[in-house]
């Protein structure tokens, strides 16, 4: 596990670079450095593929509790919008690209609310989603 620490010497900032294994004290102060632990995420496998239409806002990730990282990728040659716990609207709310565009939720932005999604032109079009547990 690799923790930057920062050491300052007058008005200049040298990054170091500490491996540790379990625990760390900074030898100086004798203060214990903090270290996050990554969990492990429990990812719905394989991706799933939605469909989304033109004329009406669809439900493409159902609300869930326990999500801890979701991705959106637009499969389509289309833009579409997103919204997180309400109808989605053609020209409001996440902007998601044509040809790849995409949308993550992580630890900042993460929601437990449903995910909706609609087309700005054409038929139905496909989004690729990924969820993590």
């Amino acid at each position: 596990m690799r923790v930057r620490r920062r050491k300052r010497f007058g008005g200049l900032q040298l990054l170091n670079l500490l491996r540790l294994d379990r625990f760390h004290q900074d030898k100086k102060s004798k203060m214990p450095l903090h270290v996050e632990q990554v969990q492990s995420l429990n990812y719905s496998a394989p991706d799933t593929d939605a469909t989304v239409n033109t004329t009406a806002t669809t439900e493409i990730v159902p609300a869930n509790s326990a999500r801890k990282y979701l991705v959106i990728v637009n499969a389509s040659d289309v833009i579409m919008y997103l919204a997180v716990g309400a109808n989605a609207e053609k020209t409001k709310g996440i902007y998601l690209a044509a040809n790849g565009g995409s949308f993550e939720m992580i630890t900042a932005n993460l929601s437990a609310e449903a995910v909706d999604a609609i087309s700005a032109s054409g038929s139905s079009k496909t989004v690729t989603v990924q969820e993590a547990t």
